[in-house]
């Protein structure tokens, strides 16, 4: 039994759109980072979409019109379910996009207010160290009907 909660849309009485986003500062070449994302508790979450930003600290350009793809794998676990959401780590790129061409996601995946998602970052690079790396999950917010 999992505890995210599943998709019904009579079972809120609004919806809006929102966006979590784990951030790491650095992440050194080989390092591993995990960092800690909290569900608002005054509502359900549901990830639609994901996006991504990295600079290379060697590139550091905020002018540039193209992201690197980076070498770093990434793991989200549900917390409160235990669901991992990828069988094993998978490459950054892979499912999070761009913010004007981001990775849809192929079902909503709920979390219950109040859960947090813990996501694990490992850059698998033997030099290159990314500075200011955005996970950024879009979605919506879900109200529950009070009884």
């Amino acid at each position: 039994m999992t505890n995210n909660p599943k998709y019904v849309e009579n079972a809120y009485f609004a919806k809006e759109g929102y966006i979590y986003t784990a951030a790491v500062d650095s992440l050194a070449a080989g390092a591993i980072a995990n960092v800690s994302v909290s569900i608002n508790t005054d509502a359900d979450f549901y990830i639609l979409k994901s996006t991504y930003w990295a600079n290379e600290s060697a590139t550091d350009d905020p002018t540039r019109f193209e992201l690197p793809s980076p070498g770093i794998l990434v793991q989200i676990q549900d917390t409160a379910s235990g669901n991992q959401l990828f069988r094993q780590p998978l490459p950054l790129a892979s499912v999070f996009g761009t913010g004007s061409n981001p990775f849809i996601w192929p079902a909503p995946y709920g979390v219950a207010g109040g859960g947090a998602l813990e996501f694990t970052f490992e850059n698998i690079t033997n030099a290159t160290v990314y500075e200011n790396v955005f996970l950024n999950l879009v979605g919506m917010k879900a109200f529950r009907q009070s009884r």
